[in-house]
């Protein structure tokens, strides 16, 4: 079977979006290097310690409710020095408007990460993490993603295929305009993505 044969069988699996672009990039930061449990915990902590509350259960916080933490308090949540500095700059051009992260749905894939790696401690698989997660991008397959290509090698081995996913990835990217939003890779990406959890 080829990638198609795959994105068809798995078409209609999404990945689920984030509310909010910055909630979606402070999950990037998180997760970085750390499994995803990991980087969920420590999310809840920062929820927690800075997002409204409703009886037990708390809002992610917003730009300006971050950065009423001070670094040692993200610190103390489990985020490393590099992460709670990223954190915090984030959050500062996110509520300043230096970034205005809602407004990278109206821009096409190369300026979103243009947008996004010029930000400390954001580079090409958070950009495609949030293109994907945030803005709902399928047709985006973050290569750098170690678990997303062990999940579509898998894949491909469940179909019978022994190729490696990056070559599978340009075959069959050749002849198609990804950037023209087909609906090629996600579906596949989606179900690798499930598989992971």
């Amino acid at each position: 079977p080829t990638l198609d044969e795959l994105a068809e069988r798995y078409r209609g699996l999404k990945p689920p979006r984030f509310p909010t672009v910055f909630e979606c990039l402070l999950n990037a930061v998180a997760c970085q290097q750390l499994s995803i449990a990991a980087g969920l915990t420590i999310l809840s902590r920062l929820a927690a310690a800075a997002g409204a509350s409703a009886g037990p259960l708390h809002a992610f916080p917003r730009p300006s409710d971050v950065l009423d933490v001070p670094k040692f308090a993200l610190r103390a949540l489990g985020f490393s020095e590099r992460k709670a500095e990223t954190i915090l700059e984030l959050a500062r051009v996110a509520a300043t408007g230096e970034l205005e992260l809602e407004t990278l749905e109206q821009l096409n894939d190369a300026a979103v990460v243009e947008a996004l790696v010029r930000q400390r401690g954001i580079g090409p698989w958070s950009a495609d993490y949030v293109m994907l997660r945030a803005l709902g991008r399928l047709h985006v397959f973050p290569q750098s993603d170690v678990g997303a290509l062990n999940g579509l090698r898998a894949l491909l081995a469940a179909s019978g295929r022994d190729e490696a996913p990056r070559a599978a990835l340009a075959r069959q990217a050749r002849g198609f305009d990804l950037s023209a939003g087909r609906d090629l890779l996600g579906p596949a990406f989606a179900a690798s993505f499930f598989s992971l959890s």
